[in-house]
């Protein structure tokens, strides 16, 4: 086969997956996707389910603690797993409506924002109680603006912070924090 009718034939197959990726819709797109993720992060959660018991489980059983931590060896990625498919999702399904008139120094304002005018108490060594599981003792440690839960791994900043605790979109949030 000659150089040009190799990059000829190329050439039409670019051209015909180009055609093809012009003439879906946006929106199918965004809908196979959602679809997609959301019957991935149903069997992560099965699974995480399904660890979780077995863990439960063997500890009922007062099985040695090696043989419940293997049990429990995949946990830490599943629910990793679980927290980026949570955000693809949120962000697929908010992203029009993050865009809507949000500057990037709003942002920046609303990142600053102190956690100790958001969280209802702080103690002197920077924990609190984490918001997003029951906690009996403080387990969510607070640095500057940012908060990580050593129970369940929650992360977040000022802005995630108001989002779970007011129940507020991305766009509202930075609104809320930056006074707009």
């Amino acid at each position: 086969m000659k150089t040009s009718e190799h990059s000829g034939w190329r050439k039409q197959l670019f051209d015909f997956v180009s055609y093809l990726r012009g003439t879906e819709d946006a929106e199918w797109q965004k809908e196979r996707r959602l679809s997609f993720l959301r019957n991935e992060q149903k069997v992560v959660l099965a699974t995480i389910a399904k660890i979780e018991k077995e863990y439960a489980d063997a500890a009922a059983r007062h099985d040695p603690l090696a043989e419940r931590m293997i049990a429990a060896y995949s946990l830490p990625d599943w629910k990793k797993m679980a927290g980026k498919l949570a955000s693809e999702i949120y962000y697929l399904e908010t992203r029009d409506e993050m865009a809507a008139g949000i500057t990037p120094e709003q942002i920046e304002r609303a990142r600053a924002y102190p956690l100790e005018n958001l969280l209802p108490e702080i103690n002197k060594q920077g924990y609190a109680l984490c918001i997003n599981h029951d906690d009996a003792k403080p387990s969510m440690f607070t640095r500057g603006n940012f908060c990580y839960c050593f129970s369940c791994q929650w992360t977040g900043d000022s802005i995630a912070v108001a989002m779970k605790l007011k129940n507020l979109t991305f766009p509202n949030a930075v609104r809320f924090l930056a006074g707009g």
